[in-house]
C-alpha cells in the first residue's frame, strides 16, 4: 500500500497510482496479481480496451480508504471511456470491494462496459452502494457478455440495482452467473439484475434478500422490451 511509505488513514488513498501490470506470460492477456495492479487498471482510461486475467485471488479490503472513504474507482464510465476489453478471472475471486458514492451514477468493479466480456470471476463480501445502475460486478452493461460470474455481499442504490448487474442493456447476454448478497433499493432492484432492455439473462439464479415492493423482485427487477429469461431460479425464501 502507498509503496511502503506510511499515510494517514482519514485521508484515503486517492493518490495511490498502483502499479502497471504486464503480460507476464505472453499470452496476449495482461495479468493482475495483486490489488495495485487492479487499482492501477481503474486510475487508466487508456488501458481499458485491452484484455486481462486474474493469477490469483485479490484482496481488495483496503478500497474502504480510498478517496476519504469514496472507495475503489470503477473500471470503464458511462461517459467518455467504456470498457471495451477482455476480462478473465480463470475462477479466481476479488474479495471485499468497497464503494460508498451515493450521488453517482454506473457503480460496480466495472462502471459501464460497452462490447465487453467478463468470465470466470467472483465479488465476493462486496460493498457497493450508489444512486442509479447499481451492481456487484458492473453498474451498466451494452452489447457484452457476461458468463460463470458471481457475487456476494450489499449492494444498495437508488434504482436499476442487482446483486450481480444493475443495467443489462442493448443486446447484452448475462448467463451462468449468480448472486447470494443482499439488494436494496427503490426502483426496478432484482436479487441479479435491476433491469434488462432487449437482452438476455440465461442458466443463472439469485438467493440473495431483495425488498419486498412492487420494484423489488428476486431475480430480475424489472424487464424492458424484447428482453428474455431462459431457465433461471430465484429463492423465494430470501
Amino acid at each position: 500500500i502507498n509503496k511502503g511509505y506510511p499515510y494517514i488513514h482519514d485521508r484515503g488513498l486517492s493518490t495511490m497510482a498502483g502499479i502497471e501490470p504486464i503480460d507476464t506470460d505472453g499470452d496476449g492477456y495482461i495479468n493482475i496479481s495483486c490489488y495495485s495492479h487492479l487499482h492501477w487498471i481503474s486510475k487508466n482510461a487508456s488501458s481499458w480496451a485491452r484484455k486481462f486475467e486474474l493469477d490469483n485471488n485479490i484482496n481488495a479490503d483496503t478500497t474502504w480508504l480510498l478517496s476519504g472513504g469514496v472507495g475503489f474507482t470503477p473500471i470503464g464510465n458511462y461517459y467518455p471511456t467504456n470498457f471495451t476489453g477482455k476480462f478473465e478471472g480463470h475462477g479466481f475471486a476479488i474479495d471485499n470491494l468497497y464503494i460508498n458514492n451515493p450521488g453517482t451514477d454506473n457503480l460496480g468493479l466495472f462502471g459501464c462496459t460497452n462490447g465487453a466480456e467478463i468470465s470466470n470471476v467472483g465479488i465476493t463480501h462486496c460493498y457497493v452502494y450508489g444512486n442509479n445502475s447499481i451492481g456487484g460486478l458492473a453498474g451498466t452493461i451494452l452489447y457484452s457478455l457476461i458468463s460463470n460470474c458471481y457475487s456476494t455481499g450489499s449492494v444498495a442504490g437508488n434504482s436499476i440495482v442487482g446483486g450481480l448487474i444493475g443495467s443489462n442493456g442493448y443486446y447484452s447476454t448475462v448467463c451462468n452467473t449468480y448472486s447470494t448478497g443482499s439488494v436494496s433499493g427503490t426502483y426496478s432492484v432484482g436479487g441479479l439484475v435491476g433491469a434488462i432492455d432487449n437482452s438476455t439473462v440465461r442458466n443463472s439464479y439469485s438467493t440473495g434478500k431483495v425488498p419486498e415492493s412492487n420494484s423489488g423482485n428476486g431475480l430480475v427487477g424489472s424487464n424492458g422490451y424484447y428482453s428474455t429469461n431462459i431457465n433461471n431460479f430465484l429463492d423465494t425464501q430470501t
